[in-house]
């Protein structure tokens, strides 16, 4: 139920499809920003704090993150999406 999305092959914006989804699921997708900085729409659903859909073309720059969680309860999808950050 964990991904890696690797938007670096990109050349135009994308869209995330979820099929045979299981009730009750959560799906976590990393999601790695290409060097075009395209955007990626998900499935309509709610989103965490009201907040609108998250936009990868404006919040990340080439080769940063995303930490995408879509959980699947009675038939809607509720996304959270955070922009994450490399410490060493």
């Amino acid at each position: 139920m964990v991904q890696h999305v690797d938007a670096q092959g990109m050349s135009a914006n994308g869209t995330i499809t979820f099929s045979n989804q299981k009730e009750g699921s959560t799906y976590t997708l990393l999601f790695v920003q290409g060097s075009g900085t395209y955007d990626v729409v998900l499935p309509s659903g709610y989103w965490l704090n009201d907040t609108a859909p998250f936009d990868f073309s404006t919040e990340l720059v080439d080769d940063e993150r995303a930490i995408i969680t879509a959980t699947y309860i009675f038939n809607a999808w509720y996304f959270a999406v955070k922009k994450v950050t490399y410490v060493a």
